[in-house]
């Protein structure tokens, strides 16, 4: 509870395994990423980081305009593959020459790192805590019915998951 504005705050998202609580919060940071690894962010889902250019730390924030996934299941090698297509449009830069190919490049491959490493954190996350929040257990008993165990959330922790994002900035500014 906000004493100042009493209105509540949002601790983050309580992460179950089945029926039971785990006992983990994810963050407010960690449940957006685990919102767009579900493909359930908000429509006006923002991203903002601090890069590095040229050696200062540059705030840059982003909207999410698209974002398209596909997950590719390994049954023999225990391993899913989520691939991630997301097109992002830059709100704020606040140095200029972002028209220029070498700042553009640096912008998106730093997007795309960091959005690999916030998802990879939150896979991590789900597979200690053996909560599928995801619902891949779902998919895999719908498309992969073989490679279903009684115990998913036990296979689910053991699974190789390995995210692999691909950004694209399709446009820049605030007017379209």
């Amino acid at each position: 509870m906000d004493e100042e504005e009493h209105s509540a705050e949002a601790a983050g998202v309580a992460l179950f395994s089945g029926q039971v609580f785990t006992g983990k919060i994810l963050n407010p940071k960690q449940s957006f990423y685990m919102l767009l690894l579900m493909d359930k962010a908000s429509q006006h889902a923002r991203i903002e980081y601090m890069l590095k250019l040229n050696g200062e730390d540059v705030p840059v924030t982003s909207e999410v305009i698209h974002l398209k996934r596909k997950w590719i299941i390994n049954e023999e090698m225990k391993k899913i593959t989520m691939d991630f297509k997301i097109d992002l449009e830059i709100e704020e830069f606040s140095k200029d020459h972002l028209y220029k190919e070498e700042t553009f490049k640096t912008i998106e491959d730093m997007f795309q790192q960091r959005i690999q490493a916030d998802f990879e954190e939150v896979l991590n996350i789900l597979q200690e805590e053996k909560s599928d929040t995801l619902g891949i257990g779902r998919y895999i008993r719908a498309h992969h019915p073989k490679f279903f165990q009684q115990d998913w959330r036990e296979q689910f922790a053991s699974l190789t998951i390995e995210p692999k994002v691909k950004v694209t900035i399709i446009r820049t500014g605030i007017l379209r």
